[in-house]
């Protein structure tokens, strides 16, 4: 008679067990809640066999022999190792469809594995970023459904019960986050597969943002300037509300670094940003009230408008105001009182001009709107005397036949 150990029973009851699950499932990749309907715990002794052939312990009972029955039915020893590869083959199909692994991150397969997801922790595990549950990482396959039709959600949690034992044991701190480190560490062979099926590794948010730099870029190429119009678009990218959210975000200080000195080389500055809205407030101001110009006594929502105006064209005059402010402020001149009193007078000159064929006017003469262009022409005459006519009226006076005579 040949007795037989009680270890010797329990592996041949537990391994019976496990061939009958994976000739029902096609697997052996079981839950480790699920008790077989002779009621072994087969997912807990499965767990247990991983963690001794990891640790090289109870080699008299999982010898060589038993391992290669076990392989043979397909004991999964690593199920990171085994995750992972399932999850790669699934990239490598959106691949072979696609042309590329510019998954989005919502993306889920026809069969439930979340790829998007998946791809998006894989870049998380090669920057170095730590994530404490192993199914956020590099392993287990992002399925919606738990495998074999088992509900989901007590799938998830006793896998990530054991996956956490197996992982830490029962220790706890610095041990078990060195551990879970080195599970989420990819591999340079993972790293090159990856990169063969066209993995994109940087953050796929940063791509569409570097996207509509470009763009951004080619306009400022372009028209010289970043002002763009809110509802600018091209090659369908809405351009304009973008451009325009980026400033208020760079305005705020809340804009990444990286971001922040790519718009700044495109002329973006807080500086320079908020110089533009109190130009932009004075147009406005200007449409309503409908007048030409800002008298200094002008406050706007309690800012003094009309005196800020009047020290940007000191400014201007000075010559202590950037290429860009001078252009912008040329582009649509704001006129003080007196300036435009001196185009309306000149737009009447000119008038004459046209009519005459000259600027000899009488010193009384009175147009047909009733104003004395007689006396204002006597009275440019005076003012270049005195050298208070500025060289841009002094040519423009010339372009219409004035005589600087006496």
């Amino acid at each position: 008679m040949v007795w037989e150990s009680r270890a010797d029973v329990a592996w041949a009851r537990n391994y019976g067990a496990a061939k009958r699950y994976y000739r029902e499932h096609g697997n052996l990749n079981v839950p480790y809640d699920y008790v077989s309907p002779g009621g072994v715990n087969l997912g807990d002794w499965l767990r247990s066999l991983r963690r001794w052939r990891n640790a090289g312990a109870h080699q008299n009972y999982l010898t060589p022999e038993r391992i290669g029955l076990l392989d043979a039915i397909g004991m999964v020893w690593d199920k990171q190792d085994y995750y992972w590869e399932c999850n790669y083959r699934v990239a490598c199909d959106y691949y072979k469809e696609h042309g590329d692994l510019d998954v989005p991150y919502n993306y889920v397969t026809e069969d439930g594995v979340r790829l998007g997801n998946w791809i998006y922790r894989l870049r998380a595990a090669r920057s170095g970023q730590d994530t404490k549950d192993s199914d956020r990482n590099t392993g287990r396959t992002e399925r919606d459904t738990g495998e074999n039709g088992r509900n989901p959600e007590k799938h998830d949690r006793y896998a990530k019960r054991e996956e956490k034992e197996e992982s830490c044991g029962q220790n706890d701190g610095k041990e078990c986050t060195d551990r879970r480190k080195a599970r989420t560490q990819l591999t340079e062979d993972q790293i090159r597969r990856l990169d063969a099926i066209g993995m994109i590794w940087e953050d796929r948010n940063e791509v569409l943002w570097d996207k509509y730099f470009d763009a951004a870029r080619s306009y400022y190429q372009e028209h010289g300037n970043i002002d763009v119009p809110q509802k600018y678009e091209t090659n369908g990218m809405k351009l304009g509300s973008w451009v325009n959210r980026q400033k208020v975000v760079y305005r705020a200080g809340k804009l990444p670094e990286r971001r922040a000195k790519k718009l700044e080389s495109l002329g973006v500055s807080a500086a320079l940003d908020a110089w533009k809205e109190k130009i932009a407030l004075a147009r406005r101001y200007m449409t309503e009230q409908n007048v030409r110009y800002v008298a200094q006594d002008v406050v706007v929502d309690g800012f003094w408008l009309g005196k800020w105006l009047a020290a940007q064209r000191k400014a201007l005059e000075a010559g202590e105001l950037s290429t860009e402010q001078e252009q912008y402020l040329q582009s649509m001149p704001l006129y003080t009182k007196s300036e435009i009193q001196w185009e309306d007078a000149y737009a009447q000159a000119a008038e004459y001009y046209k009519t005459h064929g000259d600027l000899d006017v009488p010193r009384r003469y009175i147009s047909a709107t009733g104003y004395g262009l007689g006396s204002w022409v006597s009275y440019q005459k005076q003012q270049r005397r005195k050298g208070k006519l500025s060289a841009g009226q002094i040519q423009r006076l010339d372009e219409i036949g004035f005589e600087w005579g006496a």
